[in-house]
């Protein structure tokens, strides 16, 4: 039987892929047009694949990256909220299927950004 995955260690995987999504594709070669690749595959089922797919989709990225000489690849470079720290009255942009932990406001350049994986528009939200 396999072990359920770190739903918090995926949530801010993909919130970093996300962030990420154009310099990883020309980190990893990938020129979107090639299904089979370790970010289409991912994207293909970040809206509806199970926690278990979808984190070792995520996991698949991770060594694909590290094998391309990236020594952090995708879990090394997570931002962990607790250590950011989350203010009173914050915005955020959360992922609308509650996949990753979405980006702070002061991440977001433009007006109504949207998931890099499935191309839905996040959710804007403000903590409190």
């Amino acid at each position: 039987m396999q072990a359920a995955p770190d739903a918090g260690r995926t949530a801010v995987g993909l919130a970093y892929v996300c962030t990420h999504w154009d310099e990883l594709h020309s980190l990893l070669g990938d020129n979107r047009t090639d299904p089979t690749t370790v970010l289409q595959r991912l994207a293909g089922i970040a809206e509806s694949g199970s926690a278990v797919e979808i984190a070792a989709a995520l996991d698949a990225v991770h060594h694909a990256l590290r094998a391309c000489g990236d020594a952090r690849g995708v879990y090394e470079n997570q931002r962990d909220a607790a250590v950011a720290g989350v203010h009173r009255l914050e915005i955020v942009y959360r992922c609308p299927f509650s996949r990753c932990t979405g980006l702070p406001a002061h991440e977001v350049r433009v007006d109504r950004p949207h998931c890099a994986l499935t191309g839905r528009e996040l959710v804007r939200e403000r903590l409190s």
